[in-house]
């Protein structure tokens, strides 16, 4: 079951890259002259820390506005558009090396735990 969520969410990013390019490559000269590799580290810390969970829309917008990498009428689009393929790696990492047991494929069987945890808890 996992191999065809992988396969179908590799497809959809795949087809989303390759429009990406494409646009990018249509509009790029109507691209900032701010410098790439702040974004790109600025990219790759947030994301670093998503993973974490501390999450990545927060910080961004943060570094976005303190160093003015982005204008801010467009700050939402790009943080939709530039984390996408990253929250993708994420995901095909985590399915490929975190197990998940078969029961909580099942709705009924995430649903029991859920409430298992619940009732632990309180």
């Amino acid at each position: 079951m996992t191999i065809i969520l992988k396969s179908v969410l590799g497809l959809m990013t795949a087809g989303f890259g390759c429009y990406y390019l494409a646009d990018a490559l249509k509009k790029r000269n109507t691209f900032s002259d701010r410098p790439w590799s702040g974004l790109l580290g600025t990219g790759f810390i947030t994301n670093f820390f998503d993973t974490l969970g501390i999450g990545s829309f927060a910080p961004q917008t943060s570094i976005f506005k303190f160093f003015r990498l982005v204008d801010d009428r467009i700050i939402p689009g790009t943080m939709n558009v530039g984390n996408t393929i990253p929250t993708v790696a994420q995901a095909l990492i985590f399915m490929s090396v975190v197990p998940v047991s078969v029961i909580l494929n099942d709705r009924v069987g995430l649903l029991g735990a859920a409430v298992h945890a619940g009732l632990r808890l309180g």
